[in-house]
């Protein structure tokens, strides 16, 4: 009970925090309500795939099929088996919602010709090992670098550089936007009895 009361306060707070940077009062208020429903939406997808994960951690290519389920005949997902553990997965579901709203908005998913790759990969062993994500569109509309820093830039760069020990690389490029995450796979462990552990098995692959 007492663990529960934790995970409750925490994600109120999570909750709190995004609804005070989501109604900023820069947008009309219809279009800040949508993007915070939006959020939570997020949000609620991050504890479902804690779920599945017994609380203790949530695979990657879970929290990318709930977050890209939408657009699941435009997004090829390919990756070995990955467990985060809570903190970092609450985040990485977050930048995967960024990512894909900003990609149906303005990027690679607004046009019916527009695709997106996602892939990460485990370089290395032991304590040496790095997790390494991409996210790349292609076939989009003529990319143009964003002049303003909302909220949803700050999860992209300052949370990830937070929580998964880097900064993350942003390219844009003419065949569409670049989004990559280097981190220390020990960072993103999922803590068991103590002991941290990961999971890297076969490649989850689907179109």
């Amino acid at each position: 009970m007492n663990e529960l009361a934790h995970r409750g306060k925490n994600l109120l707070a999570v909750v709190q925090a995004v609804a005070s940077r989501t109604l900023s009062g820069t947008r009309p208020l219809a279009e800040e309500r949508d993007i915070l429903s939006q959020r939570i939406q997020a949000l609620a997808h991050s504890q479902t795939a804690l779920v599945t994960g017994g609380f203790k951690g949530a695979a990657v290519a879970e929290i990318v099929r709930l977050e890209c389920e939408s657009f699941s005949d435009r997004v090829e997902v390919s990756g070995p088996e990955v467990m985060l553990n809570r903190r970092v997965a609450q985040t990485f579901t977050f930048v995967v919602h960024e990512l894909s709203t900003n990609a149906a908005k303005y990027g690679a998913l607004s046009v019916p010709a527009g695709r997106v790759a996602i892939t990460w990969a485990i370089d290395g062993a032991g304590a040496s090992a790095r997790f390494r994500f991409q996210w790349r569109e292609r076939g989009g509309p003529p990319v143009v670098p964003p002049t303003r820093r909302g909220f949803g830039r700050l999860l992209l760069e300052s949370a990830v550089a937070q929580d998964f020990g880097g900064p993350p690389a942003f390219r844009f490029e003419p065949s569409g936007l670049i989004y990559e995450i280097d981190a220390p796979l020990q960072r993103l462990a999922v803590e068991i009895d103590g002991v941290k552990e990961r999971s890297a098995g076969g490649d989850v692959a689907a179109t």
